[in-house]
């Protein structure tokens, strides 16, 4: 189930009614909501309990199924939502104090233990509203609130039937509570006596940790509990009732940050959750952890096998963290590495000579090492002005002795970092070319006219052997230089658009690139060839042996380390895709696909031949047995943009776009509505003597089966009746009301669905049926709002489902470059090339409407300055003559600027003086 609003907590219950497992969610939103886990339907949902206040805990009795719920200005709401019964409470003594936990007795119906934030405990009584007990003990936030359990209580629920009172069971029951003051305080739960008063043991180093202490029984037990630790220890304490004294065990290393929620599943089992972004189940008999969940909270940049421990797989993430995942385990274990990161985590690289050394860049532009056996980092001092796009190791260009540097790619430039010296400055790879270059920067402006400095780098990678690095750029160049002397060997100028990744073959020297002009090419490379010059038109081919892709961008490839004529490649078509370039041809074997979002990085298993992993801006990394899937191919391409015929007589445009975001008063139907039955006026209506009759017959049981009266009849079967009547005369808006009364959710919006029958009204209950339906209708009345020309409505409602790609094309089809433009820039990466591609769009739609400075200025941002000097002489006055000859100049294009010049003095023989100036 998808929320809009942060959730707050969730429960699991029982239904007393029909057994049926729910889960009680509370949001900020002020909204309680009752659903099926198994059919993701919701059953019941409250709004009315809370009123200028967010919802801060909420806790299920395990008897009555009740809900409560408290806030954060300590009001109390009690929820029986089978009979949808809304009590509300506000004690006068803790008023304004907000609520942080509670929980129902499993002992007694009516009584629930409130948790305040200044560290008031109370036992309140639901049944009288009135308090039972105040514990007197905490002085800070109630974390957590948990009830023993006897060997006969469920874990769900307890029929009412089988509650003992406290005077037939001799069995003790506790209470515990933890509390931000770092004190576990043990409590009889029947005289609420404190009984054990438990300092949490604090760690040695407590700077910067913040403080968060959950408890749980250990399931079935009356004298086992288990807490956390400030550092995301786990503890479990064994109570001695006879003496009142207490021990304790830790349990084996776990969680390295804060844990959030301990909770028993089952017999010997209990789960937590952590802020390292893992899920653990324990086992509560040896303290050992059988299986983990790990997770991720942002997009999987980059994805990093060490090939020095090919179990250890690593992951940069955004969420300012870097996983780190031992695949050769079962149940993974992982390691989260966030102390000293800052940023958003977007390259890491295994060190390639020394084990558990893995560097990382990030985002803000700084580059680090990180130990993960001693979890120490090791910040370098030069950073790069922005994003860190790529790193890799390599010989230090300075030195005669064999070690290894770091280089990294970001911000546009190549540096050199010295890790035995990391307090000293970076090289820059482009001196270190231009020294052993010196033709270096006429070569690039033969390639880029308007290029006077070196292009901005997107990509490094150094061979297998060290001997070569290549270099990919912002517009596609590949560079190819000899290490450590970084003489040039060859230029590769065959792609059009960015460089994403590079990739060297392992057993001979060729190198594999992909780009964001939706192409894989493979090149083989000669490391004793020497370049010579070429025309711009002729650079590359000779060494380029295959040329493939995507439908969309190539964000990463892969060689197989076990088969080299194997290579991988991800996507942002959301897939990725195993070639077989065998027998000199490329074949598309296996095509991945399943994940959410473009699809940033992939890896092959270093361990298992048939493994590779792959990680996606939706948010998660899997693993794939890639000989296992169904497709064999990339998905076919679906184009981001379709012409669309222009409608006469739209009128302004901004008048236009202006009614299609504003809904006032005058587009609501205020007709009034009647009941859908005419009771009055019909065979069978309440005014009819014959059904009278009937009535009497019906209350003195001697008649039965009567369907078509409504005031005695089933209502399910009169509904059934009048449902096929409106069905028959085709009123099927009746029909479909009639069927939604009854329950008949899924099958009444399938129906709409299908007949093309969408409307507000029924999507806003398609949430009742799940995500996917929900989905499903806000994507066909989103095409349905642009087919009429309703852009902007269209748009959000492409955006509520996280299809910003449709939502962005709505505005290109309709030549609103504007508003695609804006929406681009605030949902896309900025190095997304689409960007680019609506502002050449929208150059080109300025150049045929004959507004070429406007077209002239699209143009430029995108770097085309030859196409904007054109597009400004297609004017041909003097005074754009002029202007283009200025353009040409500024853009230091010589041949543009010399044949203007020409044409400017032809045209005026007095300008001579002015073009010598």
């Amino acid at each position: 189930m998808n929320y809009d609003q942060r959730v707050t907590s969730f429960r699991f219950m029982g239904d007393q009614l029909d057994a049926v497992a729910t889960l009680a969610i509370t949001t900020t939103e002020k909204t309680v909501y009752v659903w099926d886990y198994v059919l993701l339907q919701i059953i019941a949902e409250s709004t009315d309990g809370h009123t200028g206040a967010s919802i801060s805990c909420s806790s299920v009795s395990p008897i009555s199924g009740i809900i409560a719920t408290g806030d954060s200005k300590g009001n109390i709401t009690i929820w029986d939502h089978v009979n949808n019964i809304l009590l509300h409470y506000s004690p006068d003594s803790v008023k304004g104090n907000g609520v942080f936990s509670l929980s129902f007795s499993p002992h007694s119906p009516n009584l629930i233990v409130i948790g305040y934030n200044n560290g008031t405990l109370m036992v309140f009584d639901i049944e009288s509203g009135g308090i039972v007990h105040q514990l007197i003990g905490h002085s800070n936030q109630i974390h957590s609130l948990s009830w023993s359990e006897t060997p006969d209580m469920d874990m769900f629920t307890i029929p009412l039937d089988q509650v003992l009172s406290d005077a037939e069971t001799n069995i003790p029951k506790f209470l515990i509570s933890s509390s931000k003051d770092e004190t576990i305080k043990v409590w009889d739960a029947i005289d609420y006596d404190l009984v054990y008063d438990i300092n949490v043991p604090k760690p040695k180093q407590t700077k910067n940790n913040r403080i968060w202490i959950s408890t749980c029984w250990n399931p079935k037990s009356i004298d086992e509990f288990v807490s956390t630790t400030r550092n995301g220890g786990l503890i479990q304490w064994k109570l001695n009732h006879n003496t009142n004294k207490y021990s304790k065990k830790n349990f084996e290393y776990g969680h390295n940050r804060m844990v959030f929620s301990v909770n028993n599943v089952f017999k010997n089992r209990i789960i937590s959750i952590s802020m390292d972004r893992k899920i653990i189940i324990w086992d509560t008999r040896t303290r050992k952890k059988r299986t983990i969940f790990p997770s991720l909270g942002g997009f999987a940049y980059k994805i990093d096998i060490s090939p020095l421990d090919p179990s250890r797989l690593a992951i940069g993430v955004g969420d300012n963290t870097i996983q780190v995942w031992n695949v050769g385990k079962v149940g993974y274990k992982t390691v989260t590495l966030w102390k000293g990161l800052q940023s958003k985590i977007t390259c890491i690289k295994w060190h390639t000579k020394e084990t558990g050394v893995l560097a990382f860049g990030s985002q803000d532009g700084k580059v680090g090492i990180y130990n993960v056996f001693s979890v120490k980092l090791t910040q370098l001092k030069t950073y790069h002005k922005g994003t860190v796009y790529s790193l890799d190791f390599g010989p230090h260009p300075q030195t005669e002795e064999s070690f290894t540097a770091l280089y990294s790619c970001g911000g546009g430039i190549i540096l050199v970092h010295d890790l035995w010296k990391p307090k000293n400055k970076a090289l820059d790879v482009n001196n270190l070319i231009l020294q052993a270059n010196s033709e270096i920067l006429n070569i690039y402006k033969m390639i880029y006219p308007s290029l006077d400095s070196f292009p901005k780098r997107t990509e490094i990678r150094f061979s297998k052997d060290e001997t070569m690095i290549s270099i990919g750029n912002a517009k596609g160049l590949i560079e190819i230089y000899s290490v450590p002397q970084f003489k040039l060997i060859n230029i590769f100028n065959d792609h059009k658009k960015m460089i994403n990744r590079l990739d060297w073959k392992i057993d001979r020297n060729i190198l594999a690139s992909a780009s964001s002009d939706n192409t894989i090419n493979i090149y083989v490379v000669d490391p004793e060839e020497e370049y010579v010059e070429k025309s711009k038109f002729q650079m590359g081919n000779d060494n380029l042996i295959h040329s493939f892709g995507h439908a969309r961008e190539v964000l990463d490839i892969a060689w197989c380390p076990f088969d080299t004529n194997l290579i991988m490649s991800s996507s942002s078509d959301m897939s990725a895709q195993i070639w077989d370039l065998s027998d000199n041809t490329v074949r598309p074997i296996h095509n991945i696909r399943g994940h959410s979002g473009p699809i940033n990085t992939c890896a092959w298993s270093l361990i298992n031949q048939k493994f590779i992993y792959t990680g996606s801006s939706d948010q998660t990394v899997r693993q794939w047995v890639y000989d296992e899937q169904v497709y064999e191919n990339p998905p076919d391409p679906k184009p981001r943009k379709r012409k669309r015929k222009r409608k006469k007589n739209r009128g302004n445009a901004n008048k236009a776009a202006e009614e299609t975001f504003i809904l006032s008063n005058k587009d609501i139907d205020k007709s009034k509505e009647s009941s859908i039955f005419r009771i009055n006026n019909q065979h069978g209506s309440i005014d009819d003597f014959e059904l009278c009759v009937q009535n009497i017959q019906y209350q003195n049981q001697s008649e039965t089966g009567i369907r078509n009266n409504l005031l005695v009849s089933d209502g399910p079967a009169f509904l059934d009746i009048k449902g096929k009547e409106y069905l028959d005369k085709n009123e099927i808006d009746k029909y479909l009301l009639t069927e939604f009364w009854k329950g008949n959710i899924i099958p009444v919006l399938d129906f709409v669905i299908k007949n093309d029958r969408i409307t507000p009204s029924w999507l806003s209950i398609s949430p009742l049926a799940g995500i996917d339906i929900w989905m499903q209708m806000t994507e066909i009345y989103a095409k349905k709002l642009e087919d009429i020309g309703k852009y902007h409505q269209s748009s959000m409602y492409y955006i509520s489902i996280h299809q910003i790609e449709n939502a962005i094309n709505v505005y290109l089809k309709a030549n609103m470059y504007p508003d695609a433009l804006a929406l681009a820039k605030s949902r896309l990466s900025p190095r997304d090339p689409w960007i680019n591609s609506i502002i050449e769009e929208w150059g080109i739609f300025f150049e045929k409407r004959n507004r070429y400075i406007a077209a002239c200025n699209c143009y430029i941002t995108i770097g085309e300055y030859e196409r904007a000097i054109a597009v400004v002489h297609q004017l041909g006055d003097q005074e754009n003559l002029e202007r283009a000859i200025k353009l040409a100049e500024m853009c230091n294009h010589e041949e543009a600027y010399e044949q203007l010049t020409q044409q400017l003095l032809k045209m005026d023989p007095n300008t001579e003086d002015i073009v010598d100036a």
